[in-house]
């Protein structure tokens, strides 16, 4: 039988025979966020990451990518997830002298908001969960200027921002439909596959070959369980999220 899992993130995905997903995958996100450090121009940068699966699994990304495009990773520290205190990671961040320092966990904003007292001038980045959940609007201070990842159902302005809150329904402007967007879209290629084949037991069969499937977030090819969404470079600046083109 098909099984619906709704999720904000977890570390691991299991790998259920009849499991299909779409979930923006670490080298969806690290491609939006090395696209915006080679167009400012960054050749130095220094990271500080969540030491788990998830952060292990951005940074091995991060690192193919930026040696790919000439950006040198001058330092790297990690944290845990009960960590509330990053000052010594971060003191010895600052001291490696980076452009930019990026910021890889799934609750940045306690990461930027210690970041910011330091009054660097050094550029932050940091990864998708920012923008997911309302995460970057809960301290619009602490991610002002910040550069970071997002689904376009979160970007103001766009058309799939619009969409899913005439389909799904909104009170706030603030509000975020990142992974409910994903969410939204399993849901409905799981409806359409079943339309088409309502076999179970042929379930994946019928998901990995149906084809083209068109869902809040675009237009995707099943060709596979896994279906992966991207995600595209934003920048939170006077308390607006902006797609950077």
């Amino acid at each position: 039988m098909p099984v619906l899992v709704s999720m904000s993130f977890s570390d691991t995905q299991s790998k259920f025979q009849n499991q299909a997903s779409f979930y923006p995958t670490a080298t969806e996100d690290i491609t939006a966020t090395v696209k915006t450090m080679v167009a400012n121009k960054v050749s130095k940068v220094a990271a500080v990451y969540l030491n788990s699966d998830y952060g292990q699994a951005m940074m091995k990304v991060f690192r193919e990518q930026a040696a790919s495009k000439g950006i040198n990773i001058v330092y790297e520290d990690a944290f845990l997830g009960s960590d509330t205190n990053f000052q010594t990671q971060l003191s010895k961040t600052i001291a490696s002298k980076p452009q930019a320092i990026f910021v890889v966990a799934i609750n940045s904003l306690p990461v930027v908001r210690q970041l910011k007292t330091f009054k660097s001038g050094i550029a932050i980045y940091t990864n998708n969960p920012a923008t997911s959940g309302s995460l970057i609007y809960k301290d619009k201070d602490a991610f002002d200027g910040v550069y970071a990842t997002a689904f376009k159902t979160t970007i103001p302005g766009t058309p799939e921002f619009a969409r899913i809150r005439a389909e799904v329904g909104t009170s706030s402007p603030n509000d975020s439909f990142g992974y409910t967007a994903a969410g939204y879209d399993n849901l409905m290629a799981i409806a359409a596959v079943l339309k088409r084949n309502p076999n179970a037991k042929e379930f994946v069969k019928t998901f990995s070959s149906y084809g083209s499937f068109t869902g809040i977030n675009g237009t995707f090819d099943l060709n596979s369980r896994d279906v992966s969404i991207p995600l595209y470079p934003v920048l939170f600046k006077d308390g607006e999220l902006r797609e950077i083109r």
